[in-house]
């Protein structure tokens, strides 16, 4: 008897093993992107530490607007962080030609960079100091490359880095 078409059941697996695929690549595509903007932020945490470097060689202080104020870095902070608006001290202090930009994402609840220059963060917590924050989507690599984690919020967490380090 000869033979000349598949089977239903060998189209059936094909299809399955197809959909089986492309459900494993769009996963891998997702995860691909949200480490692509996790660098990009990393990035920028690093641009923003190397302008604070500077500043301190120049001035041998940070810039300290009210006591215990956040203050956004970038070109917009958004959700939780967009009431932390910018200050002329800090702004002066850098005198960036254009803030860094928070790639977005629909994970976190909040955007952007801010700063403290004089964050009190009371006993049990780290000391006292000027302090960058950022967020980052989680990935397969959950760590802080940059500071430590401040606070796992399920789907992203949030990142410190302390500026005054002696």
């Amino acid at each position: 008897m000869k033979r000349s078409a598949f089977t239903l059941i060998e189209l059936l697996v094909v299809i399955a093993i197809i959909g089986i695929l492309s459900a494993i690549a769009v996963i891998a595509y997702g995860s691909a992107k949200a480490q692509a903007r996790n660098a990009q932020r990393i990035g920028n945490v690093k641009q923003i530490m190397t302008a604070f470097g500077v500043g301190y060689n120049l001035t041998n202080s940070y810039p300290y607007g009210t006591t215990d104020a956040w203050y956004c870095l970038s070109a917009a902070c958004t959700g939780l962080w967009s009431s932390y608006g910018p200050d002329d001290t800090v702004n002066t202090f850098f005198n960036f030609s254009a803030k860094p930009v928070d790639p977005t994402d629909g994970v976190r609840n909040r955007g952007g960079f801010v700063y403290n220059g004089d964050w009190t963060t009371g006993s049990g917590s780290p000391a006292d100091g000027a302090y960058l924050a950022y967020a980052l989507e989680k990935t397969s690599n959950n760590q802080c490359p940059l500071g430590f984690m401040w606070d796992d919020k399920g789907t992203y967490f949030q990142c410190m880095v302390r500026l005054n380090q002696q």
